[in-house]
């Protein structure tokens, strides 16, 4: 067979449907199985399932692998078989495709969150993808599908592993988004091809979600930040049920009516989710028979992004501003707060510099007799916790500048490389590894060259090693270098000409104008001038402190003044004979410097400063506050807050998490204070994921968020059998049962707990949720309420335990 990319530059290649539905159509599967433990006990259905979709069109096949981690084997305790599971599934599909179709190795996510938001690093995720992608492998798979993931960090974990275990196996990286615009983490689809464009990924795409009429909005979005392949891989609508079985809206037809319209994005492969079946994957193939994807057009251009946005360089947003705060020279309170490990004046600061406009933050944590590949980790939490503008990580240390890129959930800056050998070899290595920019600084081991040449020769040297690395061009940005003109006046002026010459050859450019006026009165005058002569002659991006509003001023003028040498003379006089007086207008409070504990206490909720709060608690208890107005007159209408951004979608699933972890721990004091009998009962909840299902991230945030505000939880965790529901709820005098269900495999068993409700004669409320739940579903089996996600749970709580009062 040609190489599938080969094949790719001319055609749109067809994947398979899902394989769980069709499983659990024959009755293999059985509610509660593990799916790929057929892999062992029969692999004769699997292999009937490939071959079903083979003669149905389907050029490249699934291993039945998507749920092969280790991590989520153990649920099943088939950790220990994890190799043999993957290697069968591949050697499986192998088999049937015979030369006649591809096979994808299947690897979804763990079902266990990553730091800060949980408790596994990433070097264990990457660990774990590497073992499933390797067995795959060695199986004989051509290429690895990661498929369905919410959170980009997860998946570039996954991707770093599949790299690593995979050699030279091409890889197809694909997120799944609620409703064609975010994942349920805040990522939209232009952020995640931002990303994954410069990771190198092979194939870039979406899968799942809510079906392809959404999805069609998904590849609208992505197609513009990527020349990779684009796949596209929907679910047949969200499933219904029908006389106590589940069913998914889109016919076969009705499904297929959509491919054409993904050929005309330029969507390179096309195939089905959950709920698709062969029949889908035929009526696919009869519509895309001798289609070529439509060519798509892909412009190059410096772009960066954080979890939730990101970044462009262009005519329009020309210059972007980096925030050069978060610094520790020269700032004694800083550099202490780093040796004790806080994040206060961070966050303080990170909080500032996004609300005066930069586009950026600069992370900079180096502090002699500090460890900074362990001081920059926090420091990076911090800063993505309060601020959506991506990261630049400011650092000489190749090891804390690694740390630093395995925190970031998105594309970074590096800050910097230069063009000393030992700098090459460490820091562009790391770039191409972790999908990241670079900022190129105009020296080498012999130090600064004087003139502007000199310096972009330099520049080039890195470049040209970036680029035999497949670093891209438009993923680098060059700092010519200021030079304090108290020193060197006529310096000034070679970096004007090198910034010149850089926007000859296309790069744009950077500069930490302040450096300009080191050693001199009034800088801020002279850095605002230099500012704009920079300008005048083509800088892109400048290095500059927001809150300094003449720097702002000048920013938006874009322009300049002109840079002639009359203009550079004029320059150098005005601000080596400094006059006038530095403004004595009174800054504004910034966050997390209030007198006002409260203030601070209600900050910390909203921004998730866990790492912070117990000590304002303490400041709060000392000063005479009640513990219960602590709890029900800050922590709970800060709360309230959260829920309310997340609502208008100004916060997503992560914020939610930290802040809910912040009250969390602010409780854990508070308990401490409060006696016996003080706390108010507000209700109590049995909480459980249904039988079979053994997915909990989602039921864990939930019982997070409700315990946050007053409610006693009773979590029976996973897998958890509709009887035993019952009988907890009875014992333990419950006010509501809540159900949690990921796999349509499993849902049912939500309306087998209510059944076994109505016949005993029990009226408990029930609340149900989920990825395949719906609230059409939710009316169908007869549940008191249907929640979207845990803040939607809180408000239904309120109204229930309203109702049964």
């Amino acid at each position: 067979m040609k190489k599938i990319s080969a094949r790719l530059k001319n055609e749109i290649l067809i994947y398979d449907g899902a394989l769980g539905t069709v499983l659990q159509e024959t009755g293999a599967l059985k509610a509660g199985a593990c799916p790929e433990e057929l892999n062992l006990l029969r692999p004769d259905v699997i292999r009937s399932v490939h071959l079903d979709y083979i003669k149905a069109g389907a050029d490249i096949i699934e291993t039945n692998s998507f749920g092969g981690n280790k991590l989520k084997l153990a649920a099943y305790g088939l950790e220990k078989e994890a190799d043999r599971i993957n290697y069968e599934a591949a050697r499986i599909a192998k088999a049937a495709a015979a030369s006649k179709a591809y096979v994808a190795g299947s690897v979804g996510p763990l079902d266990r969150q990553l730091t800060p938001l949980g408790d596994l690093s990433f070097d264990e995720a990457v660990k774990i993808f590497e073992d499933q992608v390797r067995a795959l492998k060695e199986g004989g798979c051509d290429l690895i599908i990661l498929e369905t993931f919410a959170d980009i960090k997860e998946l570039k974990a996954a991707f770093i592993a599949a790299r690593q275990a995979g050699g030279r196996i091409p890889v197809q990286a694909q997120m799944t988004f609620e409703g064609g615009e975010r994942s349920t983490y805040g990522t939209p689809p232009s952020a995640f091809a931002v990303l994954f464009q410069s990771l190198g990924a092979d194939i870039i795409g979406t899968n799942c979600s809510t079906g392809p009429k959404e999805l069609v909005k998904v590849v609208r979005e992505m197609t513009p930040y990527t020349d990779k392949y684009v796949s596209c891989l929907p679910n047949a609508g969200l499933p219904e049920l029908r006389n106590g079985k589940t069913y998914f809206p889109e016919s076969p037809k009705s499904f297929a009516k959509y491919a054409a319209e993904f050929a005309g994005l330029g969507v390179n492969l096309i195939g089905g989710c959950c709920g698709t079946t062969p029949e889908h994957i035929n009526e696919l193939k009869k519509i895309l028979k001798n289609k070529r994807p439509a060519k798509r057009k892909y412009l190059p251009a410096f772009r960066l992004s954080s979890r939730t946005k990101i970044v462009e360089l262009n005519l329009r947003t020309r210059p972007l501003i980096i925030g050069e705060r978060i610094n520790p020279t020269g700032k004694k309170e800083l550099q202490e707060e780093i040796k004790a490990g806080k994040s206060v004046i961070i966050r303080r600061e990170a909080i500032e510099e996004t609300k005066k406009g930069a586009d950026i933050l600069d992370v900079n944590v180096g502090v002699p007799g500090t460890r900074e590949q362990e001081t920059i980790v926090p420091a990076v939490e911090a800063v993505q916790a309060v601020s959506d503008a991506p990261v630049s990580i400011d650092s000489a240390n190749p090891a804390a500048v690694e740390a630093a890129l395995k925190e970031v959930s998105g594309k970074p800056l590096i800050n910097s490389v230069n063009g000393e050998r030992e700098k090459i070899n460490f820091i562009l290595p790391l770039a191409k590894k972790y999908g990241a920019a670079i900022l190129v600084l105009t020296l080498d081991k012999c130090g600064i060259p004087k003139d502007a040449k000199a310096r972009v020769k330099v520049a080039a040297r890195v470049i040209n090693k970036a680029l035999a690395l497949g670093i891209q061009k438009e993923d680098m940005i060059v700092d010519p270098l200021t030079l304090a003109i108290s020193a060197e006046p006529g310096q000034a002026r070679e970096t004007l000409k090198a910034i010149g010459e850089l926007k000859k050859k296309g790069f744009p450019s950077s500069l930490g104008v302040s450096n300009v006026s080191f050693g001199l009165p009034n800088r801020r005058r002279i850095n605002a001038d230099f500012f704009s002569l920079a300008l005048a002659s083509g800088l892109d991006l400048a290095i500059i402190n927001p809150s300094d509003d003449n720097m702002f001023r000048v920013a938006k003028q874009k322009k300049g003044r002109a840079a002639d040498e009359a203009g550079i003379k004029r320059f150098l006089k005005a601000a080596l004979s400094p006059i006038g007086k530095a403004s004595g207008k009174k800054p504004e409070a910034k966050p997390g410097t209030h007198k006002d504990v409260k203030t601070r206490l209600k900050e910390a909720v909203l921004y998730g400063d866990k790492d912070n709060i117990t000590a304002y608690v303490e400041e709060a208890l000392s000063r005479g506050i009640a513990p219960l107005e602590i709890n029900s007159k800050i922590l709970i209408p800060a709360l309230e807050i959260v829920g309310e951004k997340f609502g208008k979608r100004e916060y997503f699933l992560p914020q939610v998490i930290l802040s809910a972890e912040a009250v969390q721990r602010a409780f854990g004091r508070l308990k401490k204070e409060i006696k016996p009998g003080e706390e108010e009962d507000k209700g109590t909840i049995v909480i459980a994921t249904v039988e079979g299902d053994i997915h909990d991230i989602g039921k864990n945030i939930v019982i997070s968020v409700l315990e946050n505000h007053g409610y006693k939880i009773l979590d029976l965790g996973r897998g958890v059998p509709a009887e035993t529901i019952i009988k907890e709820a009875v014992k333990n005098k419950a006010d509501i049962i809540g159900l949690s269900s990921l796999m349509t495999t499993t849902m049912i068993q939500m309306e087998r707990v209510i059944k076994g409700l109505k016949k005993k004669g029990l009226n408990f409320k029930t609340i149900v949720g989920g990825a395949v739940v719906t609230e059409a579903f939710a009316k169908e089996i007869g549940a008191s309420a249907y929640a979207r996600d845990a803040v939607e749970a809180v408000n239904i709580v309120k109204s229930l335990m309203e109702e049964r009062r």
